[in-house]
């Protein structure tokens, strides 16, 4: 119990220790136990740029060039319905239709270097985020005519 949070009420501390437990005993047994991939991650990436004259200590402005969710397109392998709980409190999926199979959906997914993974299992590639995204925000504001025209740019 000396590893739970101390500012959490005795029912808290109870409840952590017993998840907590239950996560611990099943960790990587497979098919429906607690693995670190069922739990729900959601990645942010934040880009900043900081213009500045002849020198950091100088000062400078700093502009906010990109914030997103590492997220990348998958494609649906079936029909997926809404989902809604029957009076017995099972999960049915009977509403309307969300995507057919063969439709393009967003996911939030690993972050990689340079791979872009498969359509099954994709990936967030830095390199592609930095190239089309983060390198076209920097060169516009550094262009004729552009924010900060005549700035050299350090990556």
């Amino acid at each position: 119990m000396e590893r739970v949070i101390p500012l959490l009420s005795n029912i808290q501390r109870t409840k952590h220790l017993v998840w907590a437990k239950r996560i611990r005993s099943n960790w990587g047994l497979g098919a429906g136990k607690y693995h670190k991939s069922h739990i729900s991650k959601v990645i942010g990436i934040c880009t900043v740029a900081y213009a500045f004259i002849n020198n950091v200590e100088n000062g400078g402005v700093a502009l906010k060039l990109d914030l997103s969710r590492c997220q990348s397109k998958k494609v649906a392998g079936r029909i997926q319905k809404a989902s809604r709980r029957d009076d017995d409190g099972k999960l049915v999926y009977d509403g309307e239709v969300i995507r057919r199979k063969g439709d393009l959906y967003l996911v939030d997914c690993n972050v990689t270097g340079s791979s872009c993974g498969t359509a099954d299992d994709p990936k967030f590639a830095l390199l592609n985020y930095f190239e089309d995204l983060v390198f076209a925000a920097v060169k516009d504001l550094v262009k004729v005519g552009g924010q900060f025209e005549g700035y050299l740019p350090i990556i």
